[in-house]
């Protein structure tokens, strides 16, 4: 595997971005591990960088924000795997984030 940039839980799952580079682009490679079987799933992949992703719940679902606004809804799959889903991007341009906190319908945001 590669250099870890961030990890969450899902559920039963553990979450593992890890930055690639493919013909000169900037992805992240999205690892699950299924802590009941103790086995990783193959990965996916989503466009941008891994450097200063977060991740934030809202009820029971799972979200992962890049620092150049791109927001992604982590939904399951199969039973032991995920598929990162393109939301919107909130933002243009880079902000390097340290975490970001939903408080009534309210994101906020800690950067550096």
């Amino acid at each position: 595997m590669q250099t870890i940039e961030h990890v969450c839980s899902f559920d039963f799952l553990i979450i593992v971005f890890c930055p690639e580079i493919i013909n000169g682009l900037d992805m992240t490679a999205v690892h699950c591990l299924d802590t009941r079987s103790q086995k990783w799933k193959k990965p996916d992949k989503i466009i941008g960088s891994a450097k200063s992703i977060v991740s934030f719940r809202k009820e029971k679902r799972l979200y992962i924000l890049q620092t150049d606004g791109k927001l992604w809804e982590v939904n399951q799959e199969e039973v032991s795997s995920v598929r990162l889903k393109l939301l919107k991007r909130l933002w243009n341009g880079n902000i390097k984030m340290y975490g970001v906190i939903n408080i009534n319908e309210f994101l906020y945001f800690i950067t550096g």
